[in-house]
């Protein structure tokens, strides 16, 4: 049985994402974790470095998985452990939804984006 797919570029991507078993990110150092978000708002688990973003994004345990970087062991017995328990793969997914709407969904920067402007403008007067 195959168990992992490399796709390759797609577009759009969430078709993609939201039908993955899960998400694999070991990469390292990236600087926010953009391809995290987009997973969790496909409700699609993830396993990821603890290293760079991914750390600001995904809480261990709750919303996803983080391994040491660099270590492939790590990667390949958390996703196995995750393939294999279904619940916990959708009570992570279910979390890391709903974490990424409060967090990132355009609703909540839009909110953050008017609170510094406000707090700009605020200041203004002085």
């Amino acid at each position: 049985m195959q168990r992992i797919v490399f796709v390759g570029h797609r577009h759009p991507i969430e078709p993609v994402l939201a039908g993955l078993d899960a998400l694999a990110t070991p990469s390292f150092e990236d600087g926010f974790g953009r391809t995290l978000v987009e997973a969790a708002a496909c409700a699609t688990p993830v396993v990821a470095s603890r290293s760079g973003g991914h750390v600001e994004v995904i809480e261990d345990g709750a919303t996803g998985l983080l391994v040491a970087q660099d270590d492939a062991g790590a990667l390949a017995a958390a996703l196995g452990a995750l393939l294999d328990d279904a619940p916990r793969a959708a009570a992570l997914s279910a979390a890391s939804f709903a974490a990424a709407s409060a967090r990132f969904s355009l609703a909540a920067h839009a909110a953050r984006m008017t609170a510094i402007y406000d707090s700009a403008l605020a200041g203004r007067g002085r």
